[in-house]
């Protein structure tokens, strides 16, 4: 059989061939989500990029960095849900990167969402987006805040403890006065599920009360000493710290009744920072109660 005589290439031919695979290769480099971000997405009605609002959920959760996250949110940003909203902004919060979120096409999108769905969104929800905002120390302005908060009032009375004690807590951390209003419906339903309350939850909502410099009256603030008293082996050494902290300032009379908080406290001095530990002093000064040489000899 002969063989098939040896065609050569010009040199022009070699060069387009070159040139061709290298635009290729680019092509394909920038269609790579995990290396590039493109700059628009809005793809989610393609039949190849399609997930169910579950698997979507899952991706979120899953994502492995806030620039595939925010990629995801991009990508999806009209189909977005609470389920999704609150997935992504946990997510967020949940990380320790320090990538700047302002300036992020993917974030302002998944903040514009959350304003448009934020009528519909229950408790939970809520007080995610409340947390997870201080948590990633994003400012919104007060009329998101207040936008949140007016979302919230209504459904207080059948929020769980954790999301009443997020939500007031990042009120606190942003310095921002959510309206009596807020407070005193908040207080209200605290004090009806105070045994419900955790170390932490006691801790947290009496800390933001007397950050924000409300007073939830001395009614409530017996339960909390009661509730605290129960719980008192449990309580962990910041959240000692701060909740003597926030008795102090609220100007709690008989301080002699927090002795057992304190007492717990000198218990656990190896697991105090510095701060706290004089932050503890503070509060035992204005409390009126005297701390042991123990507590006196850890200080730095």
């Amino acid at each position: 059989m002969a063989s098939l005589p040896c065609v050569r290439r010009s040199p022009l031919l070699r060069l387009v061939g070159v040139v061709t695979t290298l635009c290729g290769a680019s092509w394909a480099f920038a269609r790579r989500p995990s290396l590039l971000r493109p700059s628009s997405r809005g793809n989610a009605g393609n039949a190849g990029n399609a997930l169910t609002p579950q698997q979507l959920t899952g991706r979120l959760k899953a994502a492995e960095t806030s620039n595939h996250l925010l990629f995801l949110v991009e990508q999806y940003e009209n189909v977005l849900n609470e389920y999704h909203v609150r997935a992504a902004l946990t997510r967020l919060a949940q990380s320790n990167e320090t990538t700047t979120l302002s300036g992020d096409p993917g974030f302002r999108k998944l903040l514009s969402r959350t304003s448009e769905l934020m009528t519909t969104f229950r408790s939970q929800a809520l007080a995610t987006v409340l947390w997870s905002l201080a948590k990633v120390e994003y400012d919104p302005g007060e009329p998101f805040l207040r936008s949140v908060i007016d979302a919230s009032l209504p459904q207080l009375k059948q929020s769980k403890p954790q999301e009443m004690v997020n939500s007031l807590w990042a009120c606190a951390r942003f310095g921002y006065q959510p309206g009596d209003a807020f407070l005193e419906a908040l207080v209200d339903t605290s004090s009806s599920t105070m045994d419900d309350f955790e170390p932490m939850d006691v801790a947290n909502l009496l800390w933001s009360f007397a950050r924000l410099g409300f007073h939830p009256g001395n009614h409530f603030l017996d339960a909390v000493v009661a509730r605290s008293l129960e719980i008192v082996q449990s309580f962990a050494p910041v959240d000692i710290a701060n909740i003597l902290w926030a008795f102090a300032k609220l100007k709690v009379d008989e301080g002699e009744r927090l002795r057992p908080l304190l007492q717990q406290a000198e218990e656990q001095l190896d697991s105090f920072e510095p701060a706290k530990l004089a932050s503890l002093l503070w509060s035992c000064n204005k409390l009126q109660l005297d701390p042991s040489l123990v507590l006196l000899r850890a200080l730095p």
